[in-house]
């Protein structure tokens, strides 16, 4: 099911990527060049746990609605994903928000949200990282690959991180997407291009 018009510019809105016409149809357009994503390069792996979760959101749809047609149930799976793609998104926005150093008022926050908050900010005072660089772009001419990492920062032990936040669990291709952001030759800053 494609996106409407209206929730692809919300995504695009709510993702520093895609301001300026940077990010779209899975590739980065960074001056003259193209780069395809790294998040549309992972879909050619293939990722069987989301067989088997649309069949349980199908099957559950349909237990819940007798009356539903086998159409209505197979859309129950894209309505569930796009929910969980607009609480990814609202978390994601939290995170940055915490990293420019934006106090959170958590009870101004909905009672989903708000579970995913209180840890952010729990890992933000425990961690205290020393935020380097925050949904940045980065890229590899060599491969022709470019991505947005969630964050880069310096911790208390003196190493620096590549973060990247997961809300739907942490499968195995997500060693692959932080192993792409950190052989990234350079990060693309439009503040130094324009």
């Amino acid at each position: 099911m494609n996106k409407t018009k209206e929730e692809s510019k919300k995504t695009r809105k709510s993702n520093p990527a895609y301001q300026d016409n940077l990010r779209r149809n899975g590739k980065y357009f960074i001056e003259d060049k193209q780069y395809v994503s790294v998040t549309t390069i992972l879909t050619a792996i293939a990722k069987p746990q989301l067989i088997t979760w649309g069949a349980k959101m199908a099957s559950t749809y349909a237990i819940e609605n007798p009356e539903a047609e086998g159409s209505e149930c197979i859309s129950a799976i894209y309505r569930k994903r796009d929910t969980a793609g607009e609480l990814g998104r609202m978390i994601h926005s939290l995170a940055e928000a915490l990293t420019k150093g934006i106090v959170i008022e958590e009870e101004k926050l909905s009672d989903t949200i708000k579970p995913y908050a209180q840890a952010l900010i729990g890992y933000f005072a425990k961690v205290k990282p020393d935020v380097l660089k925050a949904e940045c772009v980065i890229v590899n001419e060599t491969e022709g690959y470019a991505g947005t990492t969630d964050l880069i920062a310096k911790m208390q032990d003196g190493k620096i991180w590549l973060v990247d936040y997961k809300t739907g669990g942490i499968y195995p291709e997500a060693a692959l997407q932080l192993s792409a952001y950190m052989h990234a030759e350079y990060i693309w800053d439009k503040k130094d291009h324009f």
